[in-house]
């Protein structure tokens, strides 16, 4: 090979690099954080109505996958910061407050959202939902396996003498199991 023809491979080699790199970073998932829809538009980083959607998907999941408990001072020894779930049998009930959410957009794939929370999540089982529609269906079953989840890892944290959870009968899965619309 002589100089203009290294030189010629060299700048194709360079180029290929470049596009695989650029490819590589359009494929790379785009995370961002917004504490609401409002915070979400003015952005500017999605439409308005993928922010909406994302909003009050990630609420959804929220109310559908966070446990319950009858008084907010036994939410906030676990969560920190709370708010009113709703009522069942004439009581209050409260979950952990959403903070804000989180889309992710992947390359070419849909957007997706999972909920935000003051304390750490790993305990709660949040999976995406998408962010392009509306998806605020709450399904009561599933609501009632995060409580039963959330119960079981509590009894295992007070059997392995970690910190103590609030008395069991504190926490209650909702009444019915049927799904609503939020």
């Amino acid at each position: 090979m002589n100089h203009l023809q290294v030189g010629h491979f060299m700048g194709c080699a360079a180029l290929a690099i470049a596009a695989l790199t650029a490819d590589a970073r359009a494929q790379s998932p785009q995370n961002r954080l917004f504490a609401t829809s409002a915070s979400c538009e003015a952005a500017r980083a999605f439409p308005a109505e993928l922010c909406r959607h994302a909003h009050a998907n990630a609420l959804a999941e929220l109310n559908e996958k966070s446990p319950r408990f009858t008084s907010r001072a036994d939410c906030e020894s676990h969560f920190h910061r709370c708010m009113i779930a709703g009522f069942a049998s004439g009581r209050v009930e409260f979950q952990p407050a959403l903070r804000g959410f989180e889309i992710s957009a992947l390359g070419a794939s849909e957007p997706s959202v999972t909920p935000v929370i003051e304390k750490d999540a790993s305990a709660l089982d949040f999976r995406a939902r998408t962010a392009v529609r509306a998806d605020t269906c709450v399904s009561f079953s599933s609501r009632e396996k995060a409580q039963a989840r959330w119960l079981g890892i509590q009894r295992a944290l007070a059997a392995a003498n970690t910190t103590p959870p609030a008395d069991a009968a504190k926490y209650f899965p909702p009444p019915d199991d049927s799904p609503v619309q939020s």
